[in-house]
C-alpha cells in the first residue's frame, strides 16, 4: 500500500500528465497558438490543424479581445499548411481568431448555410462581439463571398484565389452555384486574385474564375512572385495577410 506522502507524489505526477497531454493535443474546439509552427514542421502543423473538429475552432492566444474576430475558412482538399502563418498573425494581433472547418464535398448554398449558422450561434453566445472578418481561401473563398447579401451584424468579408465565376468541378453537381454578379452587396468584398497562368489551381483553364464583376466590391491583384519565388495558389495566403497586416 501506498503512504500518504507516496499518494501525494502520485497525484502530483498525475496532474503533471494530464495537463500536458491536454496542452499537447487539439481540444474539442481549438488549438493552442503555441503549437502553430512554422518552417520545417509547417506541413505537420497543417495535419494538425485539419484534424480539428468540423466548425469554429478557436486559436487559443495568451491575450485575446472578443469585440472583433477573425474568421479563417480553408479552400477545396487543404492540407492546413498554407493557413499556420496567417492564423499565428491573426492572433498575434490580439484579436480573438479561429478557424473554421467544413466539408468541401457540399454545394456553394449549403455550405454557406453552415457557416451562416456558426457565425450566427457565435454572435448569439458572444455578445462582447461587434466586428468579423471573415477570409476564405479557394473554395473557402467562394462560401464566404456568399455572405455578403447576409444581414448578420458587422462583417468585413476577403476572398483570395477563389473562382468566383465559376469551376467546371461545380458544373454538374452545383447547378445552384451563385452568381455574385446579380448580388446586393451587404457585407463589404474585398477580392484578392492571383496570377492566372501562375496559380496551379487555375492555370489550365482556359479561362480565370477569378474574374467576375461585383458592384461595390475591391479587387487586389497579387504579384507573380515573393520573396524571390513564384506566388500561387496556396501561398497567396501568406502573401494576403502580410499586406493585410503591412509586413
Amino acid at each position: 500500500m501506498l503512504n500518504n506522502f507516496s499518494k501525494i507524489q502520485l497525484c502530483f505526477l498525475q496532474a503533471f500528465l494530464f495537463f500536458n497531454i491536454s496542452c499537447s493535443k487539439n481540444s474539442d474546439n481549438g488549438i493552442l497558438y503555441s503549437l502553430l509552427i512554422t518552417g520545417d514542421e509547417v506541413k505537420k502543423t497543417g495535419e494538425l490543424i485539419q484534424g480539428m473538429p468540423m466548425g469554429l475552432n478557436e486559436i487559443f492566444y495568451e491575450s485575446s479581445i472578443s469585440d472583433t474576430v477573425f474568421i479563417s475558412v480553408h479552400g477545396y482538399g487543404s492540407l492546413g499548411y498554407e493557413w499556420v502563418y496567417p492564423l499565428k498573425l491573426m492572433a498575434e494581433s490580439g484579436k480573438q481568431t479561429f478557424y473554421y472547418r467544413w466539408d468541401w464535398n457540399q454545394c456553394p448554398e449549403s455550405a454557406t448555410g453552415d457557416l451562416l449558422f456558426d457565425l450566427k450561434t457565435l454572435l448569439k453566445e458572444n455578445p462582447l462581439i461587434k466586428h468579423l472578418i471573415i477570409f476564405g481561401h479557394s473554395y473557402g473563398g467562394v462560401i464566404t463571398a456568399n455572405l455578403m447579401d447576409d444581414q448578420f451584424g458587422s462583417v468585413e468579408i476577403h476572398s483570395i484565389a477563389a473562382p468566383l465565376s465559376g469551376h467546371p468541378r461545380f458544373e454538374k453537381e452545383c447547378p445552384d452555384f451563385p452568381d455574385f454578379t446579380g448580388m446586393g452587396m451587404i457585407n463589404p468584398l474585398t477580392q484578392w486574385r492571383t496570377q492566372h497562368k501562375q496559380d496551379g489551381a487555375f492555370k489550365n483553364l482556359s479561362f480565370n474564375p477569378q474574374d467576375v464583376t461585383i458592384s461595390g466590391s475591391l479587387v487586389i491583384q497579387l504579384p507573380k512572385s515573393m520573396n524571390g519565388r513564384g506566388l500561387g495558389h496556396n501561398w497567396s495566403v501568406t502573401w494576403v495577410m502580410d499586406s493585410y497586416f503591412k509586413k
